[in-house]
This record gives structure tokens, C-alpha cells and sequence, in this order.
């Protein structure tokens, strides 16, 4: 069965580092500006029905639908692709793959990866790095 959305929600969306909350009417409900975001890449998105989660620059968690601030991580990675599984952040960045919470944003493990280009998965979900 598929979960019903509110009647009107907030669309998240992110253009390099600027987040932003845009209403049904198309109004900016929101901004936030993410910090060191490479020039040539784009941060990434996961949206929940409380909470956005931000890679790029390091992780950012933001509230939804409000766009507040609840936790950053700048130490963490900068860039690459993740998925949400069971509290945590699943990161596969370059030849790195890591683990952090969704709590805080604390880093639980990291470990190297096969190569420089990589992708996670968990059941269900799964995500491809971007290739050249």
C-alpha cells in the first residue's frame, strides 16, 4: 500500500549548494545554503516525512517540512552518492565507503571501497555513483 502524502507538501529541491522548500503555490517556503560544495558538483537529497538529509560539502540534516537546521557534519564526505537504511546514512564516496547516523551525524564506520567509482545498496535500495 502506498503512503498517502500531505495534501499539499513541500517540494525540496537543491541546485549546487542552495536547498530550498517550495510550496504548492511555487512560492519559497525556505532557503538554506550548504557550505563547500565543490564547484562541479551538486548536493544530494534524501527526504523523509521529518527529516532532510544533504550530502555534499559533508551531511547536513535539515527539518521537514520547516527547513531548520538540527544537525551538520562538515568532517564528514564531501560528495559521492548515499541511501537511508536503518538510522543510518550509507555513503559510497570515490574509493570510500562509510556509515553515519542519522541521530547526529556522528561517523559509525568507514572502510575502503573496490575502486574509485562506486555505488551501495542495501535491499530494496540502492544507488549508482555517477560515472564519467
Amino acid at each position: 500500500m502506498y503512503r498517502s502524502l500531505p495534501e499539499a507538501p513541500i517540494i525540496v529541491t537543491v541546485a549546487k549548494d542552495k536547498v530550498r522548500g517550495i510550496a504548492a503555490t511555487g512560492e519559497v517556503a525556505w532557503t538554506f545554503a550548504l557550505t563547500g560544495v565543490a564547484n562541479n558538483d551538486v548536493a544530494r537529497l534524501l527526504v523523509t516525512d521529518e527529516y532532510v538529509y544533504l550530502l555534499g560539502g559533508g551531511l547536513t540534516c535539515l527539518r521537514y517540512p520547516t527547513g531548520e537546521l538540527v544537525w551538520q557534519n562538515l568532517d564528514g564526505p564531501r560528495g559521492g552518492t548515499f541511501i537511508l537504511q536503518d538510522g543510518r546514512l550509507l555513503v559510497a564516496w570515490s574509493s570510500r565507503h562509510y556509515a553515519h547516523s542519522t541521530a547526529d551525524g556522528s561517523l559509525i564506520w568507514q572502510t575502503d571501497g573496490p575502486g574509485n567509482k562506486s555505488a551501495i545498496g542495501a535491499p530494496w535500495n540502492v544507488t549508482q555513483g555517477d560515472l564519467e
